[in-house]
């Protein structure tokens, strides 16, 4: 549990109410207190926990209308409660500006979201037409990367599965380990390795069954997750290296897809140990 405490100056503001903007779509319990001159508290409560209808304002963070009761200075208390990280991005925005950013987010979330899809299709067709499953592991690997992005931005809660919050609190482990036992298949097929690195075909065995059997603990105890980072280091190394050794023997395509993967080890790795609560982390209490 995590309180925090800030003062809202209202002669700062001209609209009647703020929007307060709590940027972490996976946070499980949040209640915002209201104190009222006349010593009554409006409590307004949130979080993923919740089915997505309950929200007070339809949005992928957590968003509460703050009322501004008078002209004197109103203090506001949020306490939060999860089992996960506590990262907590608050934003006090003005209406208008908090329509005017969320229409910005929402059409720079279709265009990467809609091109996904297109470049899904066209992997997909590529299958089809010349046979080559390289392609068709591409366009799961593109088609998996994408409710990655779903789940951790929060639209996936809201548009996919809105009545389902103990799927939505979960699902983002089940997505990565999904994408990373994908890219290894593809991998596997895009520098075929059997044939073209045979030493290495056992480690790509070894790292499709770490992150298969990451799936099956995160199914069997979702709240334990420290050895999703073991499982990411170690296929994120053994992708690495044979990619390397791929580009030093003349197989110049994999430029390429060694950016992609560095870039992706980054995030990932990155996003692990947040989830883990090794980087950043705010202490519980």
């Amino acid at each position: 549990m995590f309180w925090v405490k800030f003062v809202i100056d209202p002669s700062h503001f001209s609209p009647a109410h703020m929007l307060l903007e709590i940027n972490r779509p996976n946070l499980e319990s949040i209640k915002v207190y209201l104190p009222r001159a006349n010593h009554d508290m409006v409590i307004k409560t949130g979080g993923s926990l919740l089915p997505f209808k309950h929200r007070e304002i339809p949005y992928p963070s957590h968003v509460f209308a703050i009322p501004i009761f008078s002209q004197n200075l109103q203090t506001v208390y949020v306490r939060f409660q999860s089992l996960k990280p506590m990262l907590m991005p608050l934003i006090l925005w003005e209406e208008n500006a908090f329509w005017a950013h969320s229409n910005t987010r929402q059409i720079l979330n279709g265009l990467v979201y809609g091109s996904t899809l297109i470049m899904i299709i066209y992997n997909l067709f590529l299958f089809i037409s010349l046979r080559d499953k390289a392609y068709f592991f591409y366009a799961l690997y593109i088609l998996s990367f994408l409710f990655v992005l779903l789940s951790i931005d929060g639209n996936a809660f809201r548009y996919l599965w809105p009545e389902n919050p103990e799927w939505a609190n979960v699902c983002v482990l089940y997505f990565i380990f999904s994408y990373a036992i994908i890219t290894l298949f593809f991998t596997g097929s895009f520098l075929n390795i059997p044939i073209n690195f045979p030493k290495f075909n056992k480690w790509l065995v070894l790292s499709i069954g770490l992150s298969i059997l990451g799936l099956i603990i995160h199914m069997i105890a979702p709240s334990f997750k420290k050895h999703t980072i073991f499982i990411g280091v170690f296929d994120s190394i053994f992708m690495l290296s044979v990619s390397i050794i791929a580009l030093k023997k003349g197989y110049i395509e994999v430029r390429f897809f060694l950016i992609a993967r560095m870039i992706s080890v980054a995030t990932f790795l990155s996003f692990g140990l947040m989830n883990v609560g090794i980087f950043p982390d705010i202490q519980r209490s």
